[in-house]
């Protein structure tokens, strides 16, 4: 196989590379730990018990899966000539909905808002022990981890070679 080839293939099997090898293995990084959460829930929810250790466990990932998973699709939005229209929509839909948890989870302070003190946001609102699911509720809008931890992995599967027209490297921020 020659280098052309072989280049040809790594695109081929890992489109993201072409855009930035960083936020691939970013993305790569964000699959693995969603694994591992879902993994968590699983062994961590049974009947109606959950073990605080896995709970724990659990919590302290998701928080920074939500923190790594908005700050690739933030990366990726900001560079929307580099992306077709139907993986901008999907990174826009996915950041939107992520970004009710970010700011929560990262600053203990609403979107958009003056600097005043949250409540219980950052908090697990509820648990659903038949799906064995955690959720949070910001201001109403409730979000399943579950639920987050399938769309990221989802809309990242299906970015195909024709989905990533650029690399960044050669396209500004915001163009």
């Amino acid at each position: 196989m020659s280098t052309d080839d072989a280049i040809a293939e790594m695109f081929r099997r890992a489109p993201l590379v072409r855009f930035s090898s960083y936020s691939h293995g970013q993305v790569q990084t964000l699959r693995s730990l969603s694994a591992e959460i879902a993994q968590l829930l699983d062994g961590s929810i049974e009947g109606q018990t959950i073990d605080g250790e896995g709970f724990q466990r659990i919590y302290g990932l998701f928080w920074l899966w939500v923190l790594g998973s908005y700050e690739v699709t933030r990366t990726m939005s900001e560079y929307k000539t580099c992306f077709s229209e139907r993986l901008n929509a999907e990174v826009a839909i996915f950041k939107e909905r992520v970004s009710v948890l970010r700011m929560p989870f990262a600053k203990l302070q609403f979107q958009g808002r003056d600097k005043g003190p949250i409540d219980g946001e950052a908090s697990v609102h509820g648990v659903d022990l038949q799906n064995k699911d955690l959720s949070f509720n910001v201001e109403g809008r409730v979000e399943s981890v579950r639920s987050l931890l399938a769309e990221f992995e989802g809309f990242t599967q299906r970015i195909e070679p024709n989905d990533v027209l650029h690399d960044q490297r050669a396209t500004p921020p915001g163009s």
